[in-house]
């Protein structure tokens, strides 16, 4: 006779606060320093990317596939094209945000391409190139930690539980299918909690 063995899930990893504002500072500052056209459109492209990755929580995959038609900056919505051809509206109320989205849009003047995100050679940026952004400036800000696009999406939805936000809002804003996705994260927030009174 077997006996089946529950094996315990691993908690989503997430990324301390203090990181992400320094990543974040860290972009702007690359936008400031941009010496040429180019380097400025590639520093704008990344505080783009960074920026929304925090504050929307999409995944590495939707944001890669956003169209130029899927973000209204005029009336400061994104829709999110997620899994099993879902879609998602999620409104842009940051103003960080927004302006880096603007910024962005404002510099990449490529006609020829429907996607918003493009990489150097004017196609549509990959996963592996937003990764790459990640390390880079999760190595300019010298933190050891090993950073993945999905972590800012932990992060984005154990920030917004530990603000005291609806888990059923939270769920509709991550795109998940089922609740009991979402609920993971508040033994995450439980973690933290323990981990600060200890």
């Amino acid at each position: 006779m077997r006996i089946k063995i529950a094996q315990r899930k691993t908690l989503p990893r997430t990324i301390p606060l203090r990181v992400i504002n320094l990543i974040l500072k860290k972009a702007h500052e690359q936008e400031k320093c941009a010496k040429t056209n180019n380097q400025r459109l590639i520093a704008m492209r990344e505080t783009a990317v960074l920026e929304l990755l925090f504050a929307t929580g999409i995944r590495v995959s939707e944001l890669c596939g956003i169209n130029i038609e899927d973000i209204s900056l005029q009336e400061g919505y994104l829709l999110v094209h997620g899994k099993g051809n879902k879609e998602r509206v999620i409104d842009i109320e940051n103003y960080e945000v927004f302006k880096a989205l603007e910024n962005y849009k404002s510099a990449e003047c490529n006609a020829n391409s429907q996607f918003f995100f493009l990489n150097r050679h004017h196609r549509p940026l990959s996963d592996q190139s937003v990764r790459l952004i990640i390390t880079k400036y999760a190595e300019l800000v010298c933190t050891e930690q090993h950073i993945t696009p999905h972590m800012f999406r932990h992060t984005f939805a154990t920030t917004l539980l530990e603000a005291g936000m609806d888990i059923r809002y939270i769920q509709s804003l991550l795109g998940h299918s089922s609740i009991s996705t979402t609920q993971i994260y508040t033994h995450v927030t439980a973690r933290q909690q323990t981990l600060l009174l200890a």
